[in-house]
């Protein structure tokens, strides 16, 4: 079985080795200690982002603003040692977090929500390709529809004409 692929971004690099450590046997770990180079690592294998809410370059919560624009599926979780009510209220609004998580973290509390964050993760894939086949579906409505509309109109001329002809009969 594939292991989900995780990016964690945090500028303390000791923080980045834990969490290495301590998920590397269930998750395909990637980590970044800056916000601006993790964005250019994102790519479609990337199913979870955890991210510190506090760093220099740019916050969590402008981080995931980004992510959330250009990779919506990414499942976004966010940690903190403060609790900033205002960037908690961004990070949701703007981010779209999928859970808040507070440092330090509880080991089981943090693997659980991170499996939920797997299973979340094929939820917005599965939510993603409907969306495209029911786009794809009304288009196609639409042009049955439109050929439906002509050849109605046709059969309306035809059935005309033989009125027509049977009235000259």
């Amino acid at each position: 079985m594939e292991k989900p692929k995780i990016l964690i971004v945090d500028d303390e690099v000791e923080i980045l080795k834990v969490l290495f450590k301590t998920l590397e046997d269930d998750f395909e770990v990637v980590t970044s200690s800056r916000a601006k180079e993790a964005l250019q690592m994102i790519d479609d294998s990337v199913q979870i982002i955890l991210s510190d809410q506090r760093m220099p370059e740019m916050t969590g919560s402008e981080f995931f603003k980004a992510v959330r624009d250009k990779h919506p599926q990414i499942v976004r979780i966010i940690m903190s040692g403060y609790s900033d009510m205002n960037a908690l209220i961004s990070s949701v609004n703007d981010g779209e977090i999928f859970r808040y998580i507070n440092k330090p973290w509880e080991l089981q509390d943090l693997l659980d929500t991170l499996q939920l964050a797997a299973v979340k993760y094929k939820e917005n894939i599965s939510h993603a390709k409907l969306v495209d086949e029911n786009k794809h579906l009304i288009e196609r409505n639409r042009e049955v529809a439109t050929r439906l509309t002509q050849t109605m109109e046709e059969l309306k001329r035809v059935q005309s004409e033989l009125e027509k002809l049977n009235k000259k009969s």
